[in-house]
């Protein structure tokens, strides 16, 4: 153990890692927060002065603007822990000033009354703080003091004011204000003690290795180092875990509040901006995501699925996705398969999928003008595939000499602005976008799309690269190893879009969630879909409920206070084994969403999962398989 003299040391240390992601993370906050001050201002100017929207915007810019020349700053400064302070302190300044431009707009420029923007002002404020949670929770410091400035002056506004309408919405953002202060102090907590962990393992490794080589122990030096090695990844699974279900529970309100106001009276300018709302909060999860994938791709966590499916159906299902995103920047996009390809192939859909997603999106998002073409073929030779790989040594193009294995080459093709040389050996790594980080955060994302893409092709056995020059476009290509299958018994046409969530057969249902929000938000969708609901709050009144009650299906949170959904799970199903009560269907609501998770709920009893934030038709889907057949047996 590192003694009492390491202490300060460490936790300088500890300091210094929580702004340094800080700062990492301020582009992305910035960059949506300019997005959204824009909004507003285009909206607010038909009925604000215009000396008071003109100079709140131009506010709100500066101090988002001088976010990224402190970011310069701080790229620039010694290496040294001396300064952590000072650029902590730097730091919460802007955020200060951010919050307060926030502030000012829930307050000194709320909407007038009679307006259809009041509700939509609050929506937008409370969506900047829980917005704020990813950029800034490493520091609470500096989440809480951006999180009161731009929440607080709204609801002492709303208070004032005497009204009921504002009161009850001044309550539920107070409500929603000491929830996102809770979770974004435990999301701190947790970080520093994990990173408090990595420290003192470092320490305790390096004390050990001095000692090895003093009495050349060196089997038991690489035993050490393993350990250490399975430590620190368990130490990051742990706080990825974490960050996974705080940010993924205040999410589940945001976005399910936002999918119901929705299907209120809204006029067309009104139901763009909820569009909106809703599209950035699947687009932060979509962040979050793609850091976890990371991830479990690194901890080699990643399992591929062989099933059989059509290539060609998996191909025309990316490009119905994309199109409507290319129309709307009047590109052209095409795909051209070659007779020889294979319709039916063994292989895992789901990740090729989502690699070509990846690299048909960026070549719509990196091209203003022309088109994206997609190829596939089945080459007889390498091809292009055989290009130099990124570190300079030769590439390999595997001829795949097993009977019945056949290589596929896809290629993505754009007109757009291309990749100058020096940059392309940079594309592949983890947070990087390429030279022109102004584009990149002008067009936004989080540079681990190909990251994640090459690592999962390389595990599908095959191999990705690019060739690309300035001014003449980009082409991504990837090869990958396919198996062909004979015609097999699959579906012969994919769904048509949802025309709308069907009611279920009526039924009683009990919720457990202890969340306020997500309870009432899953409450409201479950009533929806034409089934009578009964809430619980926690696990125990969860067990209390099922035993007073009849049910067809329980939804069951999975951490609650006091007693949690897994427990709350063993326990009925123990009343049930005695012979009690008959076997009802429990279905696991969860924030978590990483490996293992569903596997605890299923071997708690539960009978399925569904992660948050989920949408109504996630609901109705999970609950048409229980349902029914909890419907059909005998009393």
């Amino acid at each position: 153990m590192p003694d009492s003299d390491s202490e300060p040391s460490i936790a300088l240390r500890v300091v210094a890692e929580q702004v340094d992601l800080l700062y990492r993370l301020a582009p992305v906050g910035a960059v949506m927060a300019m997005l959204v001050a824009t909004v507003v201002w285009l909206v607010f100017i038909p009925f604000t002065p215009a000396y008071q929207i003109h100079g709140w915007f131009a506010v709100v810019m500066a101090s988002y603007a001088s976010r990224f020349l402190l970011l310069r700053s701080y790229r620039r400064r010694q290496a040294g822990l001396e300064q952590t302070q000072r650029w902590a302190r730097h730091y919460l300044v802007g955020a200060i000033a951010s919050g307060l431009s926030w502030g000012v707009l829930g307050s000194l420029l709320f909407p007038p009354d009679g307006s259809p923007y009041q509700s939509v002002t609050a929506v937008i404020i409370v969506a900047v703080s829980a917005g704020a949670l990813f950029s800034l929770s490493s520091c609470f410091r500096v989440y809480a003091v951006f999180t009161l400035t731009a929440v607080v002056p709204p609801v002492i506004y709303f208070v004032s004011r005497g009204e009921s309408d504002l009161q009850v919405l001044a309550l539920a953002i107070t409500l929603y204000l000491i929830m996102a202060l809770v979770n974004a102090r435990r999301i701190a907590q947790r970080a520093a003690d994990s990173l408090r962990l990595r420290f003192d393992l470092e320490g305790a490794v390096a004390d050990r290795e001095r000692a090895l080589q003093e009495r050349e122990l060196a089997l038991a030096d690489r035993e050490q180092a393993r350990m250490v090695a399975e430590s620190a990844s368990k130490a990051k699974s742990q706080f990825l875990a974490a960050m996974s279900h705080e940010i993924r529970t205040p999410m589940n309100g945001v976005l399910g509040l936002a999918e119901l106001m929705l299907e209120t009276p809204l006029d067309a300018r009104q139901r763009g901006y909820l569009q909106t709302l809703y599209r950035s909060g699947e687009n932060l999860l979509e962040i979050i995501n793609d850091v976890l994938d990371l991830a479990k791709v690194e901890a080699g966590k990643i399992e591929l699925h062989r099933v059989d499916y059509d290539l060609r159906l998996a191909l025309d299902d990316v490009m119905d996705l994309l199109t409507q995103r290319a129309s709307k920047k009047g590109l052209s996009l095409e795909m051209r398969i070659e007779p020889d390809v294979p319709a039916l192939v063994r292989g895992d859909p789901g990740r090729l999928q989502q690699v070509l997603n990846n690299l048909i999106g960026n070549a719509i998002k990196f091209t203003e003008r022309g088109s994206v073409t997609v190829r596939v073929s089945c080459p007889a030779s390498c091809g292009d595939s055989t290009a130099p790989r990124q570190d300079g040594t030769a590439g390999v193009c595997p001829a795949y000499p097993v009977a019945g294995i056949r290589t596929v080459r896809i290629s993505v093709a754009d007109t757009g602005i291309g990749i100058a040389p020096e940059d392309q050996g940079r594309l592949f790594r983890a947070f990087e976008q390429g030279a022109d980080a102004q584009l990149a955060r002008r067009l936004g994302g989080t540079g681990l799309g190909l990251a994640i893409s090459k690592q999962l092709v390389q595990l599908m056995g095959g191999h990705i690269g690019v060739n690309s020059e300035p001014g003449r476009g980009t082409t991504f290509w990837l090869t990958l190893p396919v198996e062909p299958v004979a015609d097999s018994p699959l579906p012969s046409a994919r769904p048509g879009p949802d025309a709308g969530v069907q009611l279920l057969p009526p039924a009683h249902v009990l919720l457990v969630e202890d969340n306020v929000v997500n309870r009432e938000v899953a409450r409201v969708m479950l009533e929806s879909l034409g089934l009578r609901v009964s809430v619980a709050e926690d696990g125990a009144q969860g067990v209390e409920a099922f035993l007073a009650g009849s049910f067809e299906a329980i939804l069951m949170d999975c951490q609650m206070p006091e007693v949690d959904g897994l427990e709350a799970t063993r326990r009925i199903r123990n009343w049930e084994g005695n012979g009690a009560r008959s076997h009802v269907p429990i279905i696991a609501l969860t924030a978590n969403a990483v490996e293992g998770d569903r596997d605890q709920c299923l071997a708690a009893g539960m009978d399925d999962y569904l992660s948050k934030p989920f949408k109504r038709s996630d609901l109705r889907n999970v609950l048409s398989k229980w349902v029914r057949q909890a419907s059909a047996q005998p009393a």
